[in-house]
């Protein structure tokens, strides 16, 4: 089988990746910048150097094989080009275009990269009186490009999947997201000032979400949603208190400090048990994942050093 892949070079995409050569499965890379690619990867897959805004033009032959596509590419998912119109605009065009080009070259089925965050504002933005962030445009863009795919997908027979991602954490995230901001800084000893940590979290460690993601592009149902994450969720603030545990950290919790200014979700805008449907059971302890991203953590500063 092939499998598609834009955004291959991210943290979730060569984690996909690698899973999938480990799996025997072909897989053809969609990138920006081929360099971005480890070593031991870059030999054992077919690459093609193309920006989103080229997509619309590529041909590739897949040569018959049963095939699907996954989508992850997406500029402006972190920093201030969150709140850039033009860059989350072009981002749904070139997702259509990502769509049409798996249409073109015979894909049975589209995996979408979807978020969480997509769910906070159809919550809050339609409520009168509500005033939304500058940053909503992200998240109203990765809804807005669900919505739309999912249409054209059905209009062109395409198999159409939403995976909605949450809080993904691991070995390889070079991010300034909280997890991995906090372990960093609880690993040093440094103060940790947030919020009062009651909104419900999930964490999902790196190597149980790519093999429900993975699975889900294998099995799952077309024109449905997979919400990768876990049946069960707890406070942030049990999670950080747990992790300082782990890690046996000198760092001081500050919880309050910060005000929370988000959308708290109940996750029951999700069906949590849709990945166990598909035989799909995380399976690393948050205990187990965080020992291992502290070791990774470890290793890389350490060969930075020599």
């Amino acid at each position: 089988m092939n499998v598609v892949i834009t955004g291959g070079t991210g943290f979730l995409g060569q984690a996909l990746i690698a899973m999938l050569l480990r799996e025997k499965y072909h897989v053809v890379a969609i990138v920006r910048n081929a360099k971005k690619f480890e070593e031991n990867i870059k030999k054992d897959i077919e690459i093609i150097e193309c920006p989103l805004e080229k997509i619309k033009d590529l041909c590739i032959d897949l040569s018959g094989q049963e095939s699907i596509f996954y989508h992850f590419a997406w500029e402006g998912a972190s920093g201030e080009d969150r709140k850039n119109e033009k860059i989350q605009l072009n981002n749904i065009e070139y997702a259509f275009d990502a769509l049409r080009l798996a249409d073109r070259i015979g894909c049975s089925k589209f995996i979408n990269a979807g978020s969480i965050m997509e769910y906070e504002v159809m919550k809050n933005i339609p409520l009168d009186g509500y005033k939304p962030s500058i940053n909503n445009l992200y998240c109203i863009s990765k809804l807005t490009a669900n919505f739309m795919l999912k249409t054209l997908a059905a209009n062109l027979g395409l198999q159409y999947i939403n995976i909605i991602i949450s809080n993904v954490y691991g070995p390889g995230e070079k991010s300034e997201r909280f997890l991995n901001n906090t372990l960093r800084k609880m690993m040093n000893g440094e103060p940790i000032e947030m919020t009062e940590g009651l909104q419900l979290y999930d964490f999902i460690y790196l190597e149980d979400a790519i093999h429900a993601i993975m699975t889900v592009g294998l099995r799952g149902q077309g024109f449905f949603s997979y919400y990768i994450g876990n049946r069960k969720q707890r406070t942030l603030k049990e999670y950080v208190i747990e992790m300082k545990q782990i890690l046996e950290s000198k760092s001081e919790l500050r919880f309050g400090v910060i005000p929370f200014n988000g959308v708290s979700l109940s996750y029951e805008e999700f069906d949590t048990g849709s990945l166990e449907k598909i035989g799909v059971v995380p399976s690393m302890s948050f205990k187990q994942g965080i020992l291992k991203t502290k070791e990774w953590i470890q290793q890389t500063e350490k060969s930075k050093k020599l």
